[in-house]
């Protein structure tokens, strides 16, 4: 084995690493919004997450992000959502976050939105 295979295997294998994770991704990108009702869990989570980015994106770390979410309308497409945002040295952030969906339709446009425009499922 050459010196440089070894730096080479280890990209190579990181390339493959990344690949498999954005497969993931992509694949489950739209379950939710497909036929049937929403996902309360994945819709959960999928707003923790974009909770969580918004966060860092604005230099909070270390931040923890609980969401529950639970119908505000019988139609099951309207959801109220709490978001606590904690942190080990500050007081617990709380808020909550209207989500809006629309009937099932095409998998290539999301299926919900958030009061602050986030696109979710």
């Amino acid at each position: 084995m050459s010196p440089a295979a070894g730096p080479r295997a280890f990209a190579l294998a990181g390339a493959a690493v990344v690949l498999a994770v954005l497969a993931v991704a992509v694949s489950a990108c739209g379950r939710s919004s497909g036929d049937g009702e929403i996902d309360v869990a994945a819709l959960q989570r999928e707003l923790a997450r974009v909770v969580r980015l918004e966060l860092t994106s604005a230099l909070f770390y270390e931040r923890d992000v609980q969401v529950a979410c639970s119908p505000s309308d019988a139609d099951g497409l309207h959801f109220s959502c709490r978001v606590d945002v904690t942190n080990p040295t500050e007081p617990t952030q709380s808020w909550t976050e209207e989500v809006a969906c629309r009937e099932p339709g095409g998998r290539d446009a999301p299926r919900c939105f958030s009061e602050s425009g986030d696109a979710l499922q």
